[in-house]
């Protein structure tokens, strides 16, 4: 990767920006770093293959046996963590850490404890991250305040002229890590841990970025996504693009202490696009000659019952709204928390009920497509046993996933998003499933046109986004190949 594809520059009210130093062609790499540090309390905390990656079961992870807070993949991972990860320095100390804390602040303390520990808090390239300490609530930074006695407590002798020194300068540090740490995410987008990569940091969001992150181990690389003119902006997304602007807007604003001025939020506040309309709306009733069909669009205030709908004014009256959206958080917190099974759909079927007879949420709808998603993966995930047949489980994930694909493709259609290429690849994968498992006893053509359709899309899509070395894209390249077989053999 040539280092002259990116170089930095100051910008009035953006700070540091990464800018094109050249015309870079979509699918190119402009950026691979390795995390200044990094860990992982669920996956291997020196590859970062998850449980699943390394054999589908979590037997296949085995924990330190010292702190028994850190798992390892291998003997060969747990050695080269030991040695060139540090743990050998803070092995004994992290079998202090109480029980009750959790693994979300548990991954925060141990990486802030790695970067202390190591110096790094020291260099330049971490102290010139942006802290926004006057900008944090006094409740987060008290809690900050008490995560950094907890730090303190797993440190070796650290060379500080005082305690209070160290526990002002941890929290500052805590601060930056807040606003600057990356998620690290596997090739399926699932969060395996968290690392600081200072020369990642220097890429700003935008709501339709021209640039995508991904992960190999510790390692993060940067590929765009779009042709980006020479001294365009390089730009990454730090928040779900499926989201209406006001809610990009406090997500952005509560973790990151900006407004986004990107084109995308532009032209939604000045009215110029109506993509929050569907992201938030609900279904026209109108009906007959006049209906709006999928145009349609009601949206409501926040806590009213009635709206007139964008395009024709037909009125929706929804009196019990309110009731409504108690009864699916009530549906969602208890789809999350029970197993996959028979019972599990049915709750499944009650809040899809819910959500399109209902409330009669829009096609476009983000909390409809996200429903989708999340019951097509657990239909995907269910053990064998958890159904009467392999059969109906795939052909009613395959249906979840397809309604998901049709309420997000309108959105940044020419934008290849990963996120995009995994529900495609994963939408082909179940039309291959499908057509082998043909009742006819021939393999159906349609499903394999289909297969082989969905799976050039992923192809063009993650290639560009992953590169076309990466094991992901080898998987897609795979299915293919045996989509064509079974299509010469039929």
């Amino acid at each position: 990767m040539p280092p002259a594809l990116v170089r930095e520059q100051l910008r009035d009210g953006r700070g540091r920006c990464a800018l094109a130093a050249q015309r870079v062609a979509a699918g190119t790499c402009v950026l691979q770093t390795r995390a200044l540090a990094a860990i992982s309390v669920t996956s291997c905390n020196w590859c970062f293959a998850s449980a699943s990656a390394s054999g589908g079961g979590s037997a296949r992870l085995s924990r330190c046996g010292g702190c028994r807070r850190l798992r390892y993949c291998s003997a060969a991972c747990q050695r080269r963590d030991w040695i060139d990860g540090g743990h050998a320095r803070e092995c004994g100390a992290w079998k202090r850490i109480p029980a009750s804390v959790r693994d979300a602040a548990l991954q925060t303390v141990l990486l802030v404890a790695r970067l202390v520990a190591a110096g790094a808090h020291k260099q330049p390239e971490v102290a010139q991250l942006r802290a926004h300490y006057e900008e944090h609530a006094e409740a987060k930074l008290q809690q900050f305040r008490e995560m950094a006695l907890l730090v303190r407590s797993l440190l070796p002798a650290v060379d500080y002229p005082t305690d209070d020194a160290l526990l002002r300068d941890t929290v500052q540090l805590l601060c930056r890590v807040n606003c600057n740490a990356f998620t690290i995410s596997d090739d399926a987008c699932a969060p395996v841990g968290i690392g600081v990569f200072p020369h990642g940091a220097l890429f700003n969001h935008s709501c339709a970025p021209n640039c995508v992150v991904s992960f190999a181990g510790q390692d993060m690389r940067v590929r765009a996504i779009a042709d980006v003119a020479p001294d365009d902006e390089l730009t990454i997304s730090y928040v779900e693009l499926l989201e209406t602007t006001a809610t990009r807007q406090q997500a952005l604003r509560e973790s990151y202490f900006f407004d986004c001025d990107c084109a995308r939020c532009a032209t939604a506040t000045t009215g110029a696009n109506d993509d929050d309309w569907f992201l938030d709306g609900h279904t026209c009733p109108s009906s007959g000659a006049a209906a709006c069909g999928t145009e349609g669009v009601v949206v409501f205030c926040d806590g009213a019952s009635v709206a007139s709908c964008k395009r024709c004014g037909v009125v929706r009256s929804l009196p019990n709204r309110k009731a409504l959206e108690h009864a699916r958080e009530d549906l969602a917190t208890r789809l999350r928390a029970h197993p996959p099974g028979p019972d599990k759909w049915r709750l499944c079927q009650q809040q899809r009920a819910l959500l399109v007879d209902e409330l009669a949420l829009h096609p476009r709808n983000a909390r409809l497509a996200a429903f989708y998603r999340d019951a097509g993966t657990w239909l995907v995930d269910a053990p064998p046993t958890a159904f009467p047949s392999r059969s109906f489980r795939a052909t009613t994930a395959l249906a979840m996933f397809s309604r998901e694909l049709a309420a997000t493709a309108w959105l940044l259609p020419a934008t290849k998003l990963p996120a995009r290429g995994l529900l495609h690849f994963q939408i082909g994968k179940l039309q291959f499933e499908a057509a082998r498992d043909s009742d006819s006893g021939r393999r159906d053509r349609a499903a394999l046109e289909a297969a082989t359709d969905h799976l050039q899309r992923a192809l063009s899509i993650l290639s560009c986004a992953y590169g076309p070395d990466n094991a992901l894209v080898s998987r897609v390249y795979t299915y293919l190949e045996e989509v064509a077989r079974a299509a010469r053999d039929d």
